[in-house]
């Protein structure tokens, strides 16, 4: 790991000044002592009680010895990175960001968003509406873990923000209505009042932001939140995923009490876009060596499921600006089914043709020619990730190599 990542991420963290939070070493449960709300006049909002019982200082060398060394508690002020509430958007075409840098996909009853990673990395939660449906967009620079939940939990419908918590590495969101405690890569409340609870899943696509606006010409894309407090489209992380081979620092067996040992079937940082249903799960492994688009297929119980990759978005933690980064792969992950019948593909000539039909799809589930022109795949909830991020929390995850 550079030392450039560490003294950045430190320094922002540092920059902090709002009321102090504290999560245990990066690897173990989240505080449940000292965090834990207790009873309070009943004018007092919920989030101030909580603010108030968490007031704990967390010095900046405090953070940076975590970071440095792996060692030590690491601890963050509730909120201090500001997740979004109140997102703005423009027409994509109106958009002027980099064609290969990364965004998080998201499209719901056919209304498409894109939310670019160059805000996410600053803020790492938005909330938002997407055609009436109340959503949270995510992003953990941590574990390069993109997701998209639904925000409606029962009759509620939830608002987040960042805790300050992590848990092996994986952000860790609460809910400002019941100061409950949710996991972002599995959307499942790990304390508070809704312990237990899970948010429904949605397909969050992490792909480069020039691919998705040609196939989303009416689609929206985020624009910097307000007031534009940070230099977006510097990577504080860069240099953080140098190695895909290289285990952060703050990541130590000694650190798991639940004595979970990391999962070596693929190398720590290595990229998969996950697939989680009640059948298992699945983690579909991007291409070692190839550059042309390729086709992966699995199985979850009667499920089948295809994932299409493409070369070409350019890689957050790996260079101080997203723009130049160096490109790698991105996946969407469809269900394999149309209209009672399983499709099989191939790629002919850089396209994903269905073998039985020979009609082709785009890397975003369209059919564009022959006899299935105008269909569409149906996508399913997707998030991506580091290995060892997504192993951690599905240890018991298939792989699927996607090429060679």
């Amino acid at each position: 790991m550079s030392f450039r990542f560490l003294a950045r991420s430190a320094a922002f963290l540092a920059a902090a000044t709002t009321v102090a939070g504290c999560s245990n070493v990066v690897g173990s449960k989240p505080d449940t002592g000292p965090t834990q709300p207790t009873a309070a006049p009943a004018a007092e909002s919920p989030l101030a009680r909580f603010h108030r019982v968490t007031a704990i200082t967390c010095s900046p060398a405090r953070r940076q010895e975590a970071l440095a060394h792996g060692s030590g508690a690491f601890c963050a002020p509730f909120d201090s990175i500001p997740a979004v509430t109140h997102p703005r958007f423009l027409a994509s075409v109106h958009a002027k960001l980099p064609r290969n840098e990364p965004v998080v996909a998201l499209e719901l009853v056919g209304a498409a968003r894109a939310y670019p990673v160059r805000y996410l990395v600053y803020h790492e939660i938005v909330n938002d509406v997407v055609d009436g449906h109340p959503v949270v967009v995510t992003f953990c620079p941590l574990c390069d873990s993109a997701a998209a939940h639904s925000r409606r939990v029962g009759s509620r419908i939830l608002t987040f923000g960042v805790s300050g918590q992590l848990e092996y590495l994986n952000l860790v969101m609460f809910d400002r209505q019941t100061l409950s405690r949710w996991q972002q890569i599995t959307g499942e409340a790990v304390g508070g009042e809704l312990e237990g609870r899970r948010l429904a899943p949605l397909p969050a696509q992490l792909v480069s932001f020039g691919e998705w606006r040609a196939e989303h010409p009416a689609g929206l894309v985020m624009r910097a939140p307000e007031p534009e407090e940070y230099r977006y489209g510097l990577d504080p992380y860069g240099g953080y995923d140098s190695d895909p081979a290289e285990q952060s620092p703050l990541l130590r067996s000694s650190a798991n009490p639940e004595g979970q040992k990391a999962d070596a079937r693929l190398p720590p940082k290595w990229r998969v876009v996950g697939v989680a249903t009640r059948d298992g799960s699945v983690a579909f492994a991007v291409p070692a060596r190839s550059r042309r688009p390729v086709v992966a297929t699995a199985r979850l119980g009667s499920l089948p499921l295809l994932a299409f990759f493409r070369f070409g978005t350019a890689q957050a933690e790996q260079s101080q600006r997203l723009a130049s980064a160096p490109k790698g792969w991105s996946a969407t992950v469809w269900s394999a089914w149309l209209d009672g019948r399983r499709l099989h593909f191939r790629v002919v000539d850089g396209r994903f043709v269905e073998t039985r039909t020979g009609s082709v799809f785009n890397f975003f589930g369209h059919g564009r020619s022959g006899s299935l022109a105008g269909r569409k795949l149906e996508a399913v909830p997707q998030a991506s990730a580091f290995w060892f991020a997504w192993s951690h929390f599905h240890p018991d995850t298939a792989i699927r190599w996607a090429g060679g």
